[in-house]
Order: C-alpha cells, then sequence, then structure tokens
C-alpha cells in the first residue's frame, strides 16, 4: 500500500511538474518587426490556438519535446520543434509574408458562413448586453522607430519660444502614453454609460483624447456600418454586403470542439464605397465573431489596423488599433505609430439590480478634468489588470524629468482644440470664432473673446470679447456672465450686455447647430448689418432628455449702417422690447461630457428648433415695435446603404405684426465673387437678394461617398444638392432703401460638386478643397445660361 501511495504521488508530481512548463510565444513580421495579430498555432498537429491582437500567445507544455506550425494567412507557414528544458520557455517567432489581399470571387462555402453570421447578429452583438457592468482598461501611446528627425521639428519648435528640452522620441521610450480606468455600465442598448474612474499619463493631459479613445468609439462589426471617428465604413456582416465584399475561406481549425473558419474579406473590383478588407474567424456552432482584423481600404495615406476579440461568451474582450505612416509590408522605419489597446473585465462589484435601477441621460462618456490631471499621475492611484512594458516604464521615467510638458500638451492638442472652436489657456478657453471675421461693414474684423471654464469656478462663468474692423474703425465689446443653478437639470442663470455688428434679417436659432462645417463661413461675406447694442437677462435649462431651453428678456438699440426709409421715415436708430423664447429636441442624441463641456456623438433622428420672438412697443423703454416671430427648423441625415448619406434641412418663419427690415427673413442666400459652398443656403441667390415675412425653404444635398483612394491628398467625394423655397411679403412699398425681390414664387436650384479635390492634414486638422457647378432654376433664373451658372469652391475641415 506504501508503495502504491508513494508511485501516485510521483506520477501527480511529474504531472504537475509538465503542466507546469508555461510557453509564452510572440510572432512578428520579419520584414520590420510588427506585430501579427491573431496568429495561428499548432500543437504537435493536433491542439489549435489563436494569439491574441499582440501576436502572443501563452499554453502549457505536456511534453518535453514539442513540435509548433505556426501559420497566418499572408505569411508564411513555419514549423518548429521546442526543447521546453525549463520551468518557462518564452519564444519569439518571425514569419515572412507571402500572399496580398485581392479582390476575388466568392466561393459557396464562405457566402454561407456570411449568411448564418448575417442572421445571427442581433443575438450575437455585444452592444445588445442588457444589465451588465464592466471595467476597462485602456492604453495609448505614441512611439516612432525613426526619432531623429521627430526630435529636431519639435526642439527646434521649443527653441523659437526660447526654450530647451531633451530629446523626446527614443526607440526605446514611446513618445507619449496614456493609461486610464472606467467602469461602462449597460442597461441596454438604448441606456449605457462610461465613467472613467482614474487615469494616468506621461506629463501632460490630453482631455479630448481621453474622450475619443473611450470605449463608445470602439468600432463594432455586427453593426451595419463600422464607425471610425466620423467615418461610417460598410461592415462585411452588413445584409447586402455578400453583393460588396468577396469572401474566401483561408484557415480553419477545432477548440475545445468548435469548429471555426477564418475568412479573407475584400471589396469587390467593380464597387466604389466606404470599405475595409481584412479577415474575419467565425464559429460554426453560434456563427459568433471570434476575432477580427480589418484595414480601411484605398486610404494609402497612412497604415491603419484595426483587431477586436471576443470571449467564447460573445463578451467584447480586447480592442486594439494602430496607426502608423507606413505599412507593415513594407521595410520601412515608422516615423509615427500610434496605438490604443482596451482590456474589458467583468465588474463584479456592479449588480445586475444596481444597473436596472439606475438613472440613465444622454451622456454616454463622463470625465473629469481633475481625473485627467498630470497632478494625479500617481501609482498607488492606478490599478492596471497586467505589468508595464519596459517602453511604458522608461516613457514615464523619462517625464518624471521633462521639462515643458504644459507647453507639449498645447502643442498637440492644437488641431482638436481648433476643430471644436477653442484654445485653453489655463482657467480661461480663447474662442477661435471671436479671432477674425470679414464682412462688407467691417472689412477685416480682428479680435479676441474667451469664457473661463471650470478651472475658475464649477457655478460661475465669466465671458467676454473686444474687437475692432479695420474699415469702420468702431470697436466692438461684450461682456457676460452667468451661473450654475443646478448642476442635473444645467439650469443657469445670467446676463449679457454687447456692442457688435449683427446681419439684418438673419435666419437663426439660439441653439443652432451647424449640421457642415461650412455653415461656419456664410458669416465672413455678410453685407447689411446693424450696430446693436443690446443688454439682456436670461435662463437656459436643460429639463430633460435631449431638451433645450431658453427664456430671455432683452432691449437692443440697433443702429443700420445701410440708408433705410421704414413707412416714410429715414430710420436712424431702431429701438426693441423683446421676450424670447427658444427650444432644441435632439431625440436619442448622445453626448461626452467634458467636465462642463459637451461633446456631441449626434443621432440618426430629426433634431427640431423653435423659436419665438415677442417684440412690445413700450414708451417707458423708449418705444419699439409691435409683432411676433416665429422660427421652426427640422435636421435630417439617413444614411443609405448603397447610395450614400442625405441630408435634409426644413426651415419656416413668420412675422405677424409691424416690423423693420431688421426683423424679417432675408432669404438666406450665399452668392458672391469669389464664393465657396455653404451647406444649407441658397447658392446661386445673393445676400439679401429676397425679403420675406412668411417663407420655407427646404434644403437637400447627397454625398455618394469618396472614390477610390489614389493618393495622399486626392481624395474626392460627389456631392448633388437641390435647393428650394417661396416667401411672400405684405406691403413691400414701406421697406425704401435696400434693393429687394419678393420670393412669392418657388426658388430653386440644383448643384453638383466634389469634395476634398485636394485634402491636407495640418497639426491634427484636416482641410479639404473642392468645388462644384450651381444652375439656378424655376421661376427666378436669368435669361442666359452663364449667369444661372455659378462655380463654387468648397472647403472642409475635421480632425
Amino acid at each position: 500500500m506504501r508503495y502504491f501511495f508513494t508511485t501516485i504521488l510521483l506520477l501527480l508530481f511529474i504531472a504537475g511538474t509538465v503542466q507546469g512548463r508555461t510557453v509564452k510565444l510572440t510572432v512578428l513580421n520579419r520584414l520590420n518587426n510588427s506585430v501579427i495579430a491573431f496568429p495561428h498555432i499548432t500543437v504537435n498537429n493536433s491542439l489549435h490556438y489563436i494569439g491574441n491582437a499582440q501576436g502572443q500567445l501563452e499554453f502549457n507544455a505536456s511534453n518535453k519535446t514539442f513540435h509548433l506550425t505556426v501559420y497566418r494567412f499572408q505569411y508564411q507557414l513555419q514549423k518548429i520543434t521546442v526543447e521546453a528544458d525549463h520551468n518557462t520557455t518564452e519564444l519569439t517567432i518571425f514569419l515572412n509574408i507571402t500572399d496580398l489581399f485581392v479582390a476575388e470571387t466568392s466561393d459557396a462555402k464562405s457566402i454561407a458562413v456570411i449568411r448564418n453570421a448575417q442572421q445571427h447578429l442581433k443575438q450575437n452583438n455585444f452592444a445588445n448586453t442588457k444589465n451588465q457592468s464592466f471595467k476597462l482598461y485602456s492604453k495609448f501611446t505614441i512611439s516612432s522607430e525613426k526619432p531623429d528627425m521627430l526630435n529636431s521639428l519639435l526642439l527646434g519648435g521649443l527653441k523659437m519660444f526660447g526654450l530647451k528640452s531633451q530629446k523626446l522620441f527614443a526607440v526605446d521610450h514611446h513618445f507619449y502614453i496614456m493609461e486610464t480606468s472606467s467602469n461602462l455600465h449597460l442597461k441596454n442598448k438604448l441606456n449605457r454609460k462610461e465613467r472613467f474612474k482614474n487615469a494616468k499619463s506621461s506629463g501632460f493631459a490630453l482631455p479630448l483624447v481621453f474622450a475619443q479613445t473611450s470605449y463608445e468609439f470602439i468600432p463594432n462589426p455586427y453593426r451595419h456600418f463600422i464607425k471610425i471617428k466620423e467615418k461610417h465604413f460598410v461592415s462585411p456582416l452588413s445584409y447586402n454586403a455578400i453583393n460588396k465584399y468577396s469572401y474566401t475561406i483561408v484557415d480553419s481549425f477545432v477548440i475545445h470542439n468548435e469548429k471555426f473558419f477564418t475568412l479573407k474579406f475584400a471589396p469587390q473590383s467593380h464597387t466604389n464605397f466606404n470599405a475595409v478588407y481584412g479577415l474575419i474567424t467565425i464559429s460554426n456552432k453560434t456563427y459568433a465573431i471570434k476575432n477580427i482584423v480589418f484595414y480601411p481600404a484605398w486610404d494609402i495615406k497612412s497604415f491603419k489596423e484595426y483587431c477586436i476579440t471576443y470571449t467564447p461568451d460573445q463578451i467584447l474582450e480586447n480592442y486594439t488599433n494602430r496607426i502608423s505612416d507606413s505599412s507593415p509590408l513594407q521595410n520601412n522605419p515608422r516615423e509615427i505609430l500610434i496605438e490604443s489597446s482596451t482590456t474589458i473585465y467583468e465588474d463584479t462589484s456592479y449588480t445586475r439590480v444596481q444597473i436596472k435601477n439606475e438613472k440613465y441621460n444622454e451622456y454616454v462618456v463622463e470625465i473629469s478634468d481633475k481625473i485627467i490631471s498630470p497632478e494625479n499621475n500617481h501609482d498607488s492611484l492606478f490599478i492596471r489588470p497586467y505589468a508595464l512594458t519596459k517602453a511604458d516604464s522608461l516613457t514615464y521615467k523619462y517625464y518624471e524629468e521633462a521639462k515643458y510638458a504644459r507647453f507639449l500638451q498645447q502643442t498637440l492638442t492644437i488641431g482638436e482644440n481648433l476643430f471644436y472652436g477653442f484654445i485653453p489657456l489655463g482657467k480661461i478657453d480663447l474662442e477661435t470664432d471671436k479671432l477674425t471675421n470679414l464682412n462688407d461693414v467691417e472689412g477685416l474684423r480682428i479680435g479676441v473673446g474667451g469664457t473661463t471654464n471650470e478651472n475658475f469656478s464649477k457655478h460661475w462663468n465669466i465671458n467676454g470679447f473686444i474687437a475692432e474692423g479695420l474699415a469702420d474703425t468702431k470697436l466692438k465689446y461684450g461682456l457676460g456672465v452667468k451661473y450654475l443653478l443646478h448642476d442635473k437639470l444645467e439650469w443657469y442663470i445670467g446676463s449679457n450686455y454687447s456692442y457688435q455688428l449683427t446681419e439684418s434679417g438673419s435666419i437663426d436659432h439660439y441653439f443652432s447647430r451647424p449640421v457642415f462645417p461650412s455653415e461656419k463661413l456664410r458669416k465672413y461675406q455678410l453685407n447689411i448689418m446693424d450696430y446693436n447694442s443690446t443688454v439682456s437677462v436670461f435662463t437656459d435649462i436643460h429639463p430633460y432628455k435631449n431638451i433645450d431651453v431658453h427664456l430671455a428678456t432683452e432691449y437692443s438699440d440697433l443702429t443700420p449702417s445701410y440708408t433705410y426709409i421704414y413707412k416714410g421715415t429715414l430710420i436712424s436708430s431702431m429701438h426693441f422690447n423683446f421676450i424670447k423664447v427658444s427650444a432644441r429636441f435632439a431625440p436619442f442624441e448622445e453626448y461626452v461630457k467634458l467636465s462642463n463641456r459637451k461633446i456631441e456623438l449626434g443621432t440618426k433622428f430629426p433634431v427640431f428648433y423653435i423659436g419665438m420672438t415677442n417684440s412690445a412697443n413700450v414708451k417707458e423703454l423708449n418705444g419699439g415695435y409691435d409683432f411676433i416671430k416665429w422660427d421652426f427648423r427640422i435636421d435630417q441625415r439617413i444614411r443609405i446603404l448603397e447610395l450614400g448619406t442625405t441630408s435634409l434641412q426644413l426651415i419656416w418663419g413668420m412675422v405677424d405684426g409691424d416690423a423693420p427690415y431688421t426683423s424679417l427673413f432675408n432669404g438666406k442666400g450665399s452668392l458672391k465673387s469669389p464664393s465657396v459652398v455653404v451647406h444649407n443656403s441658397f447658392e446661386t441667390m445673393g445676400y439679401n437678394e429676397f425679403l420675406s415675412d412668411n417663407y420655407w425653404a427646404l434644403f437637400v444635398s447627397h454625398d455618394f461617398g469618396r472614390l477610390y483612394y489614389k493618393s495622399k491628398i486626392f481624395k474626392p467625394s460627389v456631392l448633388l444638392s437641390y435647393n428650394i423655397g417661396a416667401g411672400s411679403l405684405r406691403n413691400p412699398n414701406q421697406h425704401v432703401g435696400i434693393d429687394f425681390k419678393v420670393m412669392n414664387k418657388p426658388y430653386s436650384e440644383v448643384g453638383l460638386f466634389l469634395n476634398d479635390v485636394l485634402s491636407v492634414n495640418l497639426v491634427g486638422l484636416k482641410i479639404g478643397v473642392g468645388g462644384g457647378l450651381f444652375l439656378r432654376m424655376g421661376e427666378y433664373q436669368y435669361p442666359n445660361f452663364s449667369k444661372n451658372s455659378v462655380w463654387k469652391f468648397s472647403l472642409n475641415f475635421g480632425i
């Protein structure tokens, strides 16, 4: 009996020792040491494993000697024999590239797998999870394998400001590293929220980077469109993807009695759409995605790789994206490599009952400036699921001694800040739209304006501006203050005073959000304007989801910059006593909340605006005019899988009562020479060409999507537009001194133009230049074609 138990213990010891041998394997591209995501490894021709997005795999060796087969489509198959002499064996295997992706004709078996996956989209989609809570850990790095040129460029920029610093770029550490931990709560697919708990960054904080690399921006291949920032790519699993992509099974294997197929997919050669290409591994049992790696098609400006991994029960496990200026297919050192990875694991401390009873609002991501402040970069406060790499540690060590981190932060965020319209300077945010303007009255206007931020006060906000036009040489200025009464309701009360130029007969709304960046360009060519001295008391409130309300009482003293006779009297000044009510309703719109700043994520539903202005003749307040003015607007964007994106804007307005020119509607024309495309306006109608006290207009534009990307700067997309409107004016003979027409009959126009014929990237801010032709039609067209046709340039801004 003693011999028997001794033998059993010895066998268990040997088995435990064998099972204890751990093999850590990393698979890299031999050409330039880049990562090969999701490699397929076979042990002793029987056990199958799939590596992670970092090309890594860890398994236990059952024998002292074992055979490995390492494979992934596009790369060579490599067989090796390993002697596991120690408890841990670390291996790095390099593969050579053998094949490239090409568009092919799909085979029947591949189509069958894809069709089954399409039929199971809803039950496999992680975003449809109900009453779950997860913890997220994210790491974002910027690195370089060619640091000398970047060091010279950056240090040269510092030298211009009289600053000196050590070299920031090095091969053995990152230029920048940022880590975050957060909690993600999923009540259902319409109610979710991610709250950032902690963060750590190397020397300086990048708030907008936090917002744009959070979970809410992870691409979802289970949806018909894979959204990456502002672009929408057709998913290889969308309902009609079979007509747009080709599929080929390139690998198959069995893990735990479950068979998987790996398919390569690429856009068909005759198609033209926003496409991706890559590899997708699908279970033959549940038809769920095990992993997917994809790349935007046609884009040769930079290499962008996106890797997503799911657990066996279809929980999103890991998301990694890499952006580089060189492809792994090239044997070139990378000047810039940006890598972001998010690991997701279940939060057992947050119960389903808590999620079910918790109230959610439209803020799907909430970030506090205090969390992402460099002052909070203490390891004792930060918890990460795995150890830092050597490069990570060296990066933190370097920045503990680096200087001028604040200057670097402002340099790195300048592109995003310009896009969002502000430049942060401590407790003040400078507003970029206050810096300059150009119109016929002021000429070139130069000024400065800004507002205090949360660093100044959580409840008080002070804003102001000062400017002067080079043509009229008159000083414009303004000062405002508001106080936060209720945080959750976003309820403010405040008061403003300003003296500035405003457009006569403008069509605008208090909460107006431009649908296209080009809409902001219209203000640079205004010609009929009033000098407006205004004092107001107001309250803004956000009473319910996606609803904003503004109430104000306002006194305005206007001086026309033009000669104007109203009802036989020459007008040198006008006085108004206003009560204003405005509202905006955007169903299911979502936001990122960054301290006191809201970053809109948009909505696929119509957005409604309504405004009412009541003007009264009050003798005690220097008289005035009696009228009521109504404004109404609907914005809608419709994405059509086969055809592109249609944008619609319907506007309507009515004035009832005694209203002078400045309080009517001027037609919203945007034609001048030279001229730029101004979406949601009449491109062939001159500024102030028409005047109405009752009008409607419909602006329709359709973007067919980009053509094939052929170069780094040539990225054209075709747009078609059609605009129509009509109006009326009671007693037009009462308004003398300004030439105008009455739009009693429909005014219509059509346009065809190309966006981004030339596209450049300037410090993170992308600027696209194009052009097209617009044709004036309908009752107000001119006798000859040349006068009806208008050529316009197009300008587009993005990040």
